[in-house]
């Protein structure tokens, strides 16, 4: 008998053990917060208020904590550098960064005597693993801006465009900090995805026409991914060196718009969106191996409760792929951040 009850324990230990390994957590965060970035091991999600100013959230904490500034973009790898925006002294916008000694350390632009275009001198987009490269948008006055490369030893460097009279910006930056990634526009204006090599930016061309931004790349730039492929620039786009760019559909079948917007080190989860028409409608979307799914009706069948949630968007994923983040409308129909670990 004590056998039998011993076996019955072990089975029941087991099955919750698999019950437990296959369900996701689904974590909302205050109203009036979009979350943009995440840690590699997913224990800090930053993010921006939607009136303005940056928060983070920390698996200790479990709530959200203000740090002020314009708005953040992102986080590095390891925790210690969360990139945006903030205002100099004259409410002048400036690329920023914000360490946990809980002050902003504004970036300027490319030279000290760089006029603003109105209120803007810069932005940061993206930082690397370590969090001592941050790249972004920098303005020369108002005839046009390019993406930058800054570090503490060089200061802001101008990455120029492609077109000497268009403007780029840098929108990522690999965690090794090798490769940034993000668009330089075309004589006509349209923005085509672009990554920064050899001290030139080099366009991505799709199977039929130029595609555009590049807007995420991994840890080691191996694989970098955007939106606008398609002869109607409906579908996202990923590229390694093996296939060139390929243009890549999510849940819907002809869509107004697809992004892929962050993804795993390894790129077998990829965060992001679905326009499904002209408008502010989105759902929210995962790539498993390549494999779209709606992250609401993903989450339902993995037990999290999402029932009266619109989820919008996937924004941040973390190194492992195992933590997303992103936002979406509560059934109160504000617009919250949310936090969602993966089986």
């Amino acid at each position: 008998m004590f056998r039998n009850l011993l076996w019955m324990i072990l089975i029941a230990l087991s099955t919750a053990s698999q019950v437990s390994a296959g369900q996701a957590t689904f974590i909302p965060l205050d109203d009036n917060t979009q979350a943009t970035g995440i840690s590699g091991d997913g224990s800090i999600v930053v993010g921006t208020y939607t009136g303005g100013g940056g928060f983070y959230w920390t698996a200790d904490s479990k709530s959200v904590v203000p740090i002020g500034g314009n708005g953040v973009a992102g986080i590095s790898a390891d925790g210690s550098t969360i990139v945006g925006r903030a205002n100099d002294a004259m409410r002048i916008e400036n690329a920023a960064y914000w360490q946990w000694d809980g002050s902003w350390t504004l970036l300027g632009s490319f030279t000290p005597e760089s006029p603003p275009c109105d209120q803007l001198f810069s932005s940061g987009f993206g930082v690397s693993g370590d969090g001592s490269v941050i790249v972004g948008l920098g303005w020369e006055g108002c005839g046009h801006a390019h993406g930058f490369r800054w570090d503490a030893e060089c200061g802001m460097a101008d990455l120029g465009s492609i077109v000497p009279t268009r403007s780029s910006r840098a929108n990522a930056i690999s965690a090794d900090g090798q490769m940034i990634v993000g668009w330089s526009d075309q004589a006509t204006g349209f923005r085509q995805g672009a990554r920064w090599v050899d001290g030139g930016w080099q366009g991505f061309d799709g199977p039929e026409n130029p595609v555009g931004e590049a807007l995420a790349v991994n840890s080691d730039g191996s694989i970098i991914v955007g939106y606008g492929c398609g002869s109607a620039n409906q579908y996202a786009w990923r590229w390694t060196e093996e296939t060139g760019v390929e243009c890549i559909q999510g849940t819907v079948a002809n869509p107004y718009q697809t992004l892929m917007l962050a993804l795993s080190d390894d790129g077998q989860v990829i965060g992001g969106a679905v326009a499904p028409d002209f408008g502010p409608e989105r759902k929210a979307l995962l790539w498993f191996n390549g494999e779209p799914v709606d992250l609401r009706e993903y989450l339902l069948t993995h037990g999290a409760e999402v029932k009266g949630w619109d989820l919008q968007s996937v924004l941040a994923v973390s190194s492992d792929g195992h933590t997303v983040a992103g936002w979406g409308v509560g059934p109160d129909l504000r617009i919250h951040a949310f936090i969602v670990t993966l089986p």
